[in-house]
């Protein structure tokens, strides 16, 4: 449900309700024709979607995960990124020795309007 509150797309959302209508149809097959018993038929066919919808469940889980570890890892880089320019125009940083900084910002500025 997750997955169909978050998307965008009206074709994605079309396809996962059609998905989920699916999954919640899904019923125990009987096999009458191998199975002496009914009980056993039915009750391996339960064993079957029960391990189909545990698979599922770890199967989204581990992506989850995988998301966001890499949602964070992305975080990170942008919130050093954004350290780093913030110090640096904020002159914390610089290639430059701090004060030959405002001289070359001053003939920058010369030269930018045209008095040189």
């Amino acid at each position: 449900m997750d997955a169909l509150e978050h998307s965008v797309d009206p074709l994605t959302q079309q396809r996962l309700v059609q998905i989920i209508t699916d999954v919640m149809a899904w019923r125990p097959k009987l096999d009458h024709q191998r199975c002496w018993y009914f009980k056993s038929s039915y009750a391996a066919e339960l064993e079957y979607l029960r391990t189909l919808l545990k698979l599922l469940k770890e199967v989204i889980n581990y992506q989850m995960g995988v998301e966001q570890q890499e949602n964070k890892s992305v975080r990170d880089y942008l919130h050093t990124s954004f350290k780093v320019a913030d110090a640096y125009t904020n002159m914390a940083w610089s290639d430059v020795d701090g004060p030959q900084v405002g001289t070359e910002l001053e003939e920058r500025r010369y030269i930018q309007g045209g008095m040189r």
